[in-house]
């Protein structure tokens, strides 16, 4: 008996330990499986606004699903600024300079990037090269077609600061558009896009229009005549196209317009 018992302990005991062995190495494995399969790859799922200028400096944001710990943030394969992981879902960054067209959206964290995409487009500034016509009326009210560049999706027209009306985007390298009104002078046509504005310049010229006179026939200058022995004359009237101008009367000339005398700011016309 005393050998049979020391048989079995010895046997007994290696097949434990064995059992045990094989217990810590499979806990080890689920233990690592479990440490890799808990770091997932980020996805992208939007961005906006959807694009902005090739030179870059549009505030983002960017949509997805683990963004915690990202290290770092791309937009057409170059780095974007003031990134700021808001939490897991959302982060916002500021784009870098980049080539028109569209541009890959790339998110990295410890668990790797997600897909190439095209979730983001950049976009060339325009360009104005010319208006038709060149000249208009203080009033505003010309229609005029300006001619350039990366017209497309135009989000606004200004002349000389304000904004013209009745816009409509024809095609890449045309828009067609009113004047607003304006200061004598010349005035910078801007187009704005999602790609930014043009460079400022002096293609359109405001004019000072001429006053037109609205009694004794009317017109750029009128002509009156006056019976002899008659004392009470006439009140020249006119108006002027060009809010804030100050309109001042005078005789021109006639055979006896050195027998009359007009009272410059209001027209009265008298006897000299």
């Amino acid at each position: 008996m005393p050998d049979s018992a020391f048989t079995f302990a010895h046997l007994i005991f290696p097949l434990t330990f064995s059992f045990n062995a094989m217990i810590t190495r499979l806990t080890l494995l689920f233990s690592l499986l479990a440490l890799v399969t808990g770091l997932h790859a980020q996805t992208i799922t939007s961005i906006s606004p959807t694009s902005g200028s090739t030179a870059g400096g549009t505030n983002v944001t960017i949509t997805g699903t683990d963004f915690t710990g990202a290290t770092g943030v791309t937009i057409g394969g170059t780095a974007a600024t003031a990134v700021t992981v808001v939490n897991d879902t959302t982060i916002t960054a500021t784009t870098p300079a980049g080539s028109a067209g569209t541009a890959s959206v790339i998110v990295t964290t410890a668990g790797g990037s997600n897909a190439a995409n095209t979730l983001y487009t950049y976009v060339a500034p325009p360009t104005v090269s010319a208006i038709s016509p060149t000249s208009g009326s203080t009033a505003g009210g010309t229609n005029v077609t300006i001619t350039g560049t990366d017209f497309t999706g135009a989000t606004g027209v200004t002349i000389g600061g304000t904004a013209a009306t009745a816009v409509t985007v024809v095609n890449d390298t045309t828009i067609t558009a009113t004047t607003p009104a304006g200061s004598a002078g010349t005035a910078s046509v801007i187009v704005t896009t999602a790609g930014g504005s043009n460079a400022a310049n002096t293609l359109y010229t405001y004019a000072n229009e001429a006053p037109v006179i609205t009694s004794n026939g009317g017109g750029a200058a009128a002509s009156i005549n006056v019976a002899e022995n008659t004392t009470t004359v006439t009140t020249v009237t006119a108006t002027d196209v060009d809010a804030g101008q100050t309109k001042t009367f005078s005789i021109s000339g006639g055979a006896d317009s050195a027998m009359f005398s007009i009272v410059p700011a209001t027209g009265v016309l008298t006897f000299a």
